[in-house]
């Protein structure tokens, strides 16, 4: 099993465990897209996929769905985050909900981790936002105890 295939079972048994609806929005970027095509394959356990335009239209989309009263969920890698990162301040103004993972790669070129390393995209997604807000993050387990842990976000009464 990988990371991303445990990633999507943990959120499919948050989303049944809470009695919800998961709808997972994401724009096709490598490694995050794997989560997509797995979750792609649950649509019996009340999950909902969506591939966007663009990073901005998946990060609102998990909004609107979690304004909706489903969980909003969505996934980017590297540069993707940045994209993101004006609709993580509604998020947060608004109070609502969302879930965003961020796998990365190692194995590829992607922004600089073939000649430099850095805590670039953890700092990205702690403080990168348009509101004054740090978010939730958590480094991420071994794949084989990710599914359980990957149910953690919705364990917090306040999300944002």
């Amino acid at each position: 099993m990988t990371g991303n295939e445990a990633v999507a079972l943990g959120l499919i048994a948050a989303a049944r465990r809470a009695g919800r609806t998961l709808l997972y929005a994401s724009y096709p970027i490598t490694p995050a897209s794997e989560i997509l095509h797995e979750l792609s394959r649950h649509k019996q356990f009340d999950v909902r996929t969506v591939q966007t335009e663009d990073e901005i239209a998946a990060c609102t989309a998990a909004i609107g769905a979690s304004f909706a009263g489903a969980i909003g969920a969505t996934g980017t890698s590297g540069p993707g985050l940045s994209l993101k990162a004006e609709a993580l301040g509604l998020a947060v103004m608004t109070e609502l909900p969302l879930v965003v993972r961020q796998p990365s790669s190692v194995r590829a070129p992607a922004t600089g981790m073939p000649t430099k390393t850095e805590q670039a995209d953890l700092f990205m997604a702690m403080y990168g936002s348009t509101a004054s807000a740090r978010f939730r993050c958590w480094p991420p387990p071994p794949p084989q105890t990710a599914s359980p842990w990957h149910s953690r976000p919705f364990a917090w009464r306040s999300h944002t």
